[in-house]
Order: structure tokens, then C-alpha cells, then sequence
């Protein structure tokens, strides 16, 4: 499975309260490459954050626009994912620790294409 930062300079127009993943999946229907793609980058933000489970909902195959909610600090992180575009929206009302939150997702080896 192949996932990656999608460059903030690609797409001018986006809130900066918004960053994104692209991430590939199988088109089985389930798509729950997403939940794969969002627990590893739980996984790398755990080494440079504390992270708080606020909500994170049961899989539910086929799902789409579904919110997991963390906690980082008083700041409040929601992925959330677009089956059709292939995308995981990170949204975060701190946008300076959006910021460093795509730059420890990119330099992180594993996002790497």
C-alpha cells in the first residue's frame, strides 16, 4: 500500500486549516486502506505527540467521509477520507501544528512514494 503528503503548493486554494494523504486501495469496496493509512500515521505522530483518542468510529466496510477524532494538546485532529479521489483529509483549527504534523508525516519513510 503507497501513501503520501500531498504538497500544500499543488492545490493554492485549500483552507489552511486543511492537509491531505493520498493513499492507494484495491477498489474491493471496502476501502479500508484508509483506516490502514490513518493508524500508521497515528503510529508515526505518537513518536513526536501525545495523541488522545477523541472519537474513532468501528470500521465499517464501504464506509467514506467517516471522522476519526485525536486530541494533540487543547487542539483537536480529525482525519476523515474521500474514496473517490483517494484522499485523507487532515483538518486541525492550529495551523501552525498542521503544519509540523505534514512535515513529520513527510520526512517519515514510509509516506514516501
Amino acid at each position: 500500500m503507497m501513501f503520501s503528503v500531498i504538497r500544500r503548493n499543488e492545490f493554492p486554494d485549500w483552507p489552511d486549516s486543511n492537509a491531505a494523504l493520498e493513499y492507494d486501495w484495491d477498489m474491493d469496496g471496502t476501502n479500508i486502506e484508509w483506516r490502514k493509512c490513518v493508524t500508521h500515521a497515528v503510529k508515526v505522530l505518537v513518536s513526536s505527540y501525545e495523541l488522545t483518542v477523541i472519537d474513532e468510529p468501528e470500521f465499517e466496510p464501504g464506509e467514506d467521509f467517516v471522522d476519526i477524532k485525536y486530541k494533540i494538546g487543547t487542539s483537536e485532529i480529525i482525519f476523515s477520507n474521500d474514496a473517490l479521489l483517494s484522499m485523507i483529509w487532515i483538518v486541525c483549527d492550529d495551523t501552525e501544528l498542521l503544519r509540523n504534523i505534514e512535515k513529520v508525516l513527510g520526512e517519515a519513510e514510509a509516506w514516501r512514494k
